[in-house]
């Protein structure tokens, strides 16, 4: 199982679909120690989602329309990006996912 697909099944239970490039990246800082990490996002189609999932007692899971995830985000970063791929969306310029990352990445 790849990293990225593990990753989204640990901390929402969701197995999805993905776009080979990144719509887009922002800079995220994890901890006190100064580590900073850049972070690819993809556009995903959500395939299915489990009821259980191993980080559900420390992550809240929600799902939005991208419309309202602009304002629910509080990182500016992240709000940016979204509101990048919001336009392109509606512009036509943002593809459907197309790649099944269960095959690993």
């Amino acid at each position: 199982m790849g990293k990225r697909l593990r990753a989204r099944l640990e901390e929402a239970g969701v197995v999805s679909l993905a776009s080979v490039e990144p719509v887009g990246h922002f800079l995220y800082k994890k901890d006190e120690s100064g580590a900073r990490y850049d972070v690819a996002v993809h556009m995903i189609l959500r395939n299915e989602v489990a009821d259980s999932y191993p980080e559900q007692r420390v992550r809240e899971r929600g799902h939005f329309a991208l419309t309202d995830a602009v304002d629910l985000v509080a990182r500016p970063q992240v709000r940016a990006l979204l509101t990048t791929v919001l336009c392109a969306q509606l512009s036509g310029t943002v593809g459907q996912p197309h790649r099944n990352l269960s095959d690993g990445d």
